[in-house]
Parts: C-alpha cells; structure tokens; sequence
C-alpha cells in the first residue's frame, strides 16, 4: 500500500513539475514565425524622408525583423532572392499655432515594392499612409509617423515574401 502511494506522490510531483515546461513550449510552437525553406537572400532598398532629412530608421527596423525570420540581408540585388523597395515621402505638412505653441501635422506615403529574384517578377505593390504630430517641427512629426508605421510594413513585407 505504501509503494503505491509512493508512486503516485512520484508521479504528480513529475507531473507538476513538467507542467510548466509542457506550456512553454506548446506557447512556443503556437506564436513561432513561419521561416522561409532555406535562407533566402533580399536586397533591401529603402529611402525615406522625414520633413528635410532622409530617415534611416524605418530600413534598420525592416532588416532587423527579416533577420529575425530567418532572412539574409544583401548589399547588391544581383546576389538577392528577393528585392524590396521602401520609398516614403512626407505630404501635407501643416503648421498650427496656439498662442505661444506651434503644432506640426504631417502625413507620409510609403510604397513597397516586393520583386522575386533576377527577373524581377513582381510579387507585390502597395501604399501606406500615416499622420504624425508633434510640437517640435515637422522633421519630427515624419518621424513619428513613420514609427507609427514601422510595424505594418514589417508585416506585410514578411507576409508577401513567404506567400
């Protein structure tokens, strides 16, 4: 009698103790990203203005979500799988003052183009717009936007270059 109590006391102990690395990993496998078959290679070319200045923050944040898939960033389109082109452009920059505060409104537009290898078959064409606001200037106010933007475009290029 008391072997049995034994193992079952030795059986739920195992079993709460497993039971948090069961969850982690099925909380793993449920949220991982699709990776490509193999390491494919993109060229990613990125340009984008921010009131006066081109802003190089929206091409780190790409490159660094498509290493995180599993993707191989490359310096010549010639050695790419896939070639991306982000061009964004600030329009209607406004300029509002009350009383001593001036605020700055602007809207940017993004377009992505998505090529699959030399030939350049096009995979994809689309356009995003976003307002940003800010009280310093309209440089900043792009910039915000862009952030605001950053996430969207993150996904949809990663979403076309593993359809």
């Amino acid at each position: 009698m008391k072997t049995q109590h034994l193992l079952i006391a030795i059986i739920i102990t195992l079993i709460v103790a497993l039971m948090p690395s069961v969850s982690l990993w099925a909380a793993q496998k449920k949220t991982s990203k699709k990776e490509p078959a193999r390491k494919e290679r993109v060229f990613l070319d990125s340009h984008t203005i921010a009131g006066g200045y081109t802003y190089t923050g929206v091409r780190t944040q790409i490159a660094s979500a498509l290493s995180e898939a599993g993707y191989i960033i490359v310096h010549t389109p010639t050695d790419a799988d896939w070639a991306v082109s982000v061009t964004g452009q600030t329009l209607d920059m406004q300029q509002t003052d009350f009383g001593s505060i001036s605020y700055y409104a602007v809207k940017v537009e993004v377009t992505i183009l998505i090529d699959r290898g030399n030939f350049r078959q096009r995979r994809y064409e689309g356009l995003l717009t976003e307002k940003g606001r800010h009280t310093i200037g309209f440089d900043e106010a792009a910039t915000e936007a862009y952030n605001k933007m950053i996430p969207q475009l993150q996904e949809t290029i990663i979403q076309h270059l593993t359809e």
